[in-house]
């Protein structure tokens, strides 16, 4: 039994620095074309063809992707929480946000007349009236961006510091002590 649990950790651990590395590289992703899209500005043309839409194509692309990669990073973490690392890393708001985020982007094809395709969008909206899902912000020195009003800095912040306990606990058993 010892054994198994073991195994089932170090799975855990391994699938979580993998998340954590890739919601890092995500994170750095967005900010570049959020850092594109900055530079670019002034070049609004009057029409959107496939080019001219290119840049709003990739930005919404990475933040796809650092969704799940932040999602996933949950999912691990939940399976560490013997250490009680989810509950330390992010506070319950947070991990929901990441969750409903998450899933109202993963699911944008389902059915409207089906009631499980509005679930996510409709608790987002209830546990979130000020926020809009779809709403991404930033700005030129990064204190104001946001995906869905989840706020990338803090991201970034959580992503760094989990990354470094992940690997020190990987290396030798670190104790949680709680938000990096």
């Amino acid at each position: 039994m010892g054994h198994v649990d073991e195994g089932r950790r170090r799975k855990a651990l391994s699938g979580a620095i993998q998340w954590t590395y890739s919601a890092g590289l995500q994170l750095g992703r967005v900010r570049d074309m959020q850092q594109y899209m900055i530079d670019h500005r002034g070049d609004r043309p009057t029409h959107y063809g496939e080019a001219e839409r290119e840049p709003f194509l990739k930005l919404a692309a990475e933040r796809q992707f650092l969704l799940v990669s932040l999602n996933n990073v949950l999912r691990a973490l939940a399976l560490l929480d013997a250490e009680g690392v989810q509950q330390g890393a992010l506070t319950a708001d947070e991990r929901k946000r990441i969750r409903l985020l998450r899933n109202i982007f993963e699911h944008w094809d389902a059915d409207p007349d089906s009631p499980n395709a509005v679930r996510s969008l409709n608790q987002f909206c209830e546990a979130f009236p000020n926020d809009d899902p779809e709403r991404h912000t930033f700005s030129t020195d990064g204190s104001a961006d946001s995906i869905g009003g989840l706020d990338l800095g803090m991201i970034a912040d959580l992503v760094e510091g989990l990354r470094k306990w992940l690997l020190a606990l990987e290396a030798g058993g670190f104790v949680w002590t709680g938000r990096p």
